[in-house]
């Protein structure tokens, strides 16, 4: 009888007891999937909606903006994806990043309307 060699993936493979995870790695873990689970749960759109509404957009102006948000998300996802191979995933989490913290202070260089002083925090501006 022929003696055959496991290779180490295999299922006839010796098995190797898994080293624990180190406390940081485990909290990291248990943050990420807490706010997987937070956010997946989108209590957060009836906020938005109800934002939106206040702006004056109606509803079908929402669901418009809604549509192609999602529509352009599934379009780039696999771009990202191949992007991410090309120049590494931390690369691309680090220009996801960059591109995220302009688009997010990109609305405060638009000079205010009056639907944004419905909508905003502070008071309108004074007339002199």
């Amino acid at each position: 009888m022929s003696r055959r060699t496991a290779h180490p993936g295999s299922a006839d493979a010796p098995r190797t007891a898994a080293r624990p995870l180190p406390p940081r790695a485990r909290r990291i873990i248990r943050l990420n999937n807490t706010f997987q689970l937070l956010f997946n749960l989108l209590w957060w759109m009836p906020v938005f909606y109800a934002y939106q509404r206040q702006a004056g957009l109606s509803d079908g102006q929402i669901f418009g903006i809604q549509s192609i948000y999602y529509i352009a998300f599934c379009l780039f996802e696999i771009p990202t994806g191949l992007v991410a191979d090309r120049i590494g995933a931390r690369n691309c989490l680090r220009a996801g990043a960059v591109v995220m913290t302009a688009a997010n202070l990109a609305p405060s260089s638009l000079p205010p309307t009056p639907a944004s002083w419905r909508t905003s925090w502070r008071s309108p501006p004074v007339a002199p």
